[in-house]
């Protein structure tokens, strides 16, 4: 081969090797500028910059079993706890002795009242770190409510859980849990409108003339229609349960109640794009 190809050849895989090298510099500097924006921003609280950083950084080193602890963390903060249990199991598939990750998502099922699942959690986490007492001391306490809770019955609504001792309480234990989810519902929708009003009279003298803001309260006044309609469909959702068939009436009020709810929605986002015309705008 000439001398002058051979130089060619040894300059070319020289060119590629300093590539490869540099991209995989600035891959790292990448990463660790990503952990470090991640974990600064879980110390301030800005959990979704954190999750932003910590999903960007488990790209680069998807074997990296802290990087989804750190996401796992800023998604159970944010309220997304399907997400942060994701992340809290793809971390201890990738390192089962990880004994943060379970502590994380032990913590996680008992919020949501999955104590059993909790403690098989912790369980598994203590098998591979027998001499960790914080997470001996837990488990212990698990334990021990659900000696207590299996002594009871238990009347579970979206919202709320009452235990009751035996049979001849659960009638008594629905109602309270029946009145427990109206007071919910009723005390959030009052909320609700009182913010919403707060709002509006703000700026009363432009959201007056905007259209979609009356758009958005005709629909409203329409979903209460509805309900009132359709209440003995939606009084009785256990029934629904128990048909073989959806009946149509109920098909009908759901497929009504998605496209109301969608108008609403749209109107509502609506608002804030819409700019007051000058000749409506109020003379100060």
């Amino acid at each position: 081969m000439p001398i002058n190809r051979r130089v060619t050849l040894a300059a070319f895989v020289f060119g590629i090797a300093l590539s490869a090298g540099a991209l995989h510099a600035q891959s790292r500097n990448d990463l660790n500028s990503l952990v470090q924006q991640g974990e600064d921003a879980l110390d301030r609280q800005r959990f979704g910059d954190a999750l932003d950083a910590f999903t960007r950084a488990s790209k680069l080193a998807p074997r990296d079993p802290s990087l989804c602890l750190g996401a796992g963390i800023a998604a159970m903060r944010m309220g997304r706890n399907d997400e942060a249990e994701d992340w809290f199991e793809q971390a201890l598939k990738l390192a089962p002795g990880f004994t943060n990750a379970s502590e994380w998502l032990g913590e996680l099922q008992y919020r949501e009242g999955r104590v059993k699942e909790a403690i098989a959690t912790f369980e598994a986490a203590v098998k591979l770190a027998p001499k960790d007492a914080d997470l001996e001391k837990r488990l212990g306490e698990w334990r021990k409510e659900t000696q207590l809770q299996d002594r009871f019955y238990e009347s579970r609504g979206a919202h709320f859980v009452v235990l009751f001792e035996g049979p001849a309480d659960e009638s008594l234990a629905r109602r309270v849990v029946e009145m427990l989810e109206q007071s919910y519902w009723r005390i959030g929708g009052v909320l609700t409108i009182s913010c919403g009003l707060m709002i509006w009279a703000s700026k009363a003298e432009f959201y007056y003339h905007n259209p979609y803001l009356w758009a958005k309260f005709s629909l409203l006044t329409l979903v209460g229609v509805h309900a009132l309609v359709f209440r003995s469909v939606y009084s009785k959702p256990e029934a629904l349960d128990a048909a073989p068939q959806v009946p149509v009436k109920a098909k009908v009020a759901a497929w009504i109640s998605l496209l109301l709810w969608l108008g609403l929605v749209t109107a509502g986002r609506l608002i804030g794009y819409w700019d007051v015309p000058d000749r409506l705008r109020p003379k100060y």
